[in-house]
């Protein structure tokens, strides 16, 4: 019985969809500018910062340290080690964001594979052959979301390798492996959503420039590069709606809680300050590096930012089963199915 057969995906085989999802790899891998382009858009970002919008972070937690100092009656300017270990959390703050809004880039990078079979006449192959549309559908949102979480967990290698070069690692272990199943959920949150908004275009300049507009915009949205509060008081709900804006959130509890641990401890032991004092600094830094998320007044716990993810990736799962198969029938097959008719 040949593998494709229709009982074999009447059955679901397993080896339908993972000689589809080997296939998805070997075409993508095999693109390098694919690849590079994928790996690109996270490695800018984080070069940017290094390079040039640290310096301007830096400059601000400084000025807001000795303002917070000064409002405390606490002696100013702050001192080095103070300026450092905030510095420290500044890093964490924005590579956490980086990670986050890197879950949705590379994501919509990597849809490509579904453009460039529709226009190479790929799709039309497997639709001819006795392959349910359906395995073919959910054999590129198994590769995107393979993929996007290999390429995203580089992106979270190098933004460690980069905290711990600049000041030290200060995760926790057990931190540190909870990262993992976070960033796997805010990827397939990501993948569900930019293969849906992907299965209704056909044309790759379209593609090109809903991705770019998406990736630009979208680290604002989510508040990845500037906290949710300073947005205008007309936009500061919008992020609410985006499953994005919790993944990140979710990121920098777990990534920025030993380095505010770390930030007490040395407040407490080597600059003296008593516990009133410690907490109404952190505190105030807290408003401007918030790993909160406020909805509606009601802050929102780690738990439920989990929750809020998984409830998004459930609505996209029926928005794919019900649309997708659909979008790409109608407008990919179109001519294979007048052929069937005549």
């Amino acid at each position: 019985m040949s593998l494709f057969s229709r009982e074999v995906h009447e059955n679901h085989n397993p080896r339908v969809y993972l000689t589809l999802v080997r296939r998805h790899f070997k075409v993508f891998f095999k693109n390098k500018i694919s690849v590079v382009f994928a790996l690109l858009v996270p490695m800018i970002t984080l070069i940017l910062y290094v390079v040039f919008l640290r310096q301007l972070q830096v400059n601000a937690i400084d000025t807001n340290i000795n303002d917070i100092l000064r409002d405390l009656g606490l002696p100013t300017p702050a001192s080095e080690g103070i300026k450092q270990h905030a510095h420290l959390l500044a890093d964490g703050w924005m590579l956490s964001g980086i990670v986050a809004v890197s879950c949705i880039s590379v994501s919509l990078n990597t849809c490509t594979i579904m453009i460039i079979d529709r226009l190479n006449g790929v799709s039309k192959d497997f639709v001819s052959s006795p392959i349910s549309r359906r395995s073919i559908n959910a054999s590129y949102v198994i590769f995107n979301i393979l993929a996007t979480f290999l390429i995203t967990f580089c992106v979270l290698l190098v933004s460690y390798i980069y905290l711990g070069a600049v000041g030290g690692f200060h995760i926790p272990v057990g931190d540190t492996f909870l990262l993992l199943p976070i960033l796997l959920l805010s990827v397939i949150s990501a993948s569900l959503i930019t293969c849906f908004v992907t299965s209704f275009l056909t044309n790759y300049n379209t593609y090109n420039s809903i991705s770019v507009i998406i990736s630009s915009g979208s680290g604002f949205l989510i508040g990845a590069f500037m906290p949710v509060s300073m947005l205008p008081d007309i936009a500061k709900n919008i992020p609410l709606f985006f499953p994005g804006t919790y993944s990140a959130g979710l990121l920098r509890t777990f990534c920025l809680q030993g380095y505010y641990d770390n930030f007490r401890n040395y407040l407490q032991t080597v600059e003296l300050y008593d516990t009133d004092q410690i907490n109404q600094i952190t505190n105030a830094l807290n408003s401007n590096l918030s790993m909160n998320i406020n909805f509606f007044g009601t802050e929102v716990t780690p738990g439920f930012m989990a929750l809020a993810i998984i409830v998004f990736a459930v609505f996209f799962i029926i928005l794919n089963i019900l649309f997708l198969d659909r979008n790409l029938r109608g407008k990919l097959h179109g001519k294979i199915k007048i052929r069937k008719k005549k």
